[in-house]
């Protein structure tokens, strides 16, 4: 385990076990590093994994430090994101050029520009019911 993940954990333990609230000052940069006895670069990277995570954000300025952050309510599991959508599309267009070979690739392909021009859509819940672009 690298020194910046020992030094996260340890902070997300001092967190979670002392019932630290949202938007409370865990400490500036300068009183951690000494705290934790690491250096400024293993701190900072500490740090983006404790934002990457959602449990502390770094403010800089005069009255900036350590805050820990209000949790991300959990993502709806049933709502993909476009990223998602066209990596799903991408995975499926592999597997049939592996399949089927050029004229398959050719054939996805231009399917799949046709999906991305037109943007997301819901499907159609009755027959010859138009699909209803999605509202984000």
């Amino acid at each position: 385990m690298k020194k910046a993940e020992i030094v996260a954990d340890q902070i997300e333990q001092t967190i979670v076990g002392q019932r630290w609230e949202p938007g409370d000052l865990f400490g500036s940069e300068v009183q951690l590093i000494a705290r934790y006895g690491v250096s400024r670069a293993v701190f900072r990277e500490a740090v983006r994994l404790l934002e990457h995570h959602g449990l502390a954000e770094m403010r800089r300025g005069l009255h900036g430090g350590l805050f820990i952050r209000q949790p991300e309510p959990a993502p709806d599991r049933n709502r993909l994101s476009r990223d998602d959508i066209h990596a799903a599309h991408a995975q499926i267009a592999e597997a049939i050029i592996a399949r089927d070979g050029a004229l398959a690739r050719h054939r996805m392909m231009t399917h799949l520009e046709e999906v991305s021009a037109a943007g997301p859509r819901r499907p159609r819940l009755l027959r010859g019911e138009p699909a209803e672009p999605v509202v984000s």
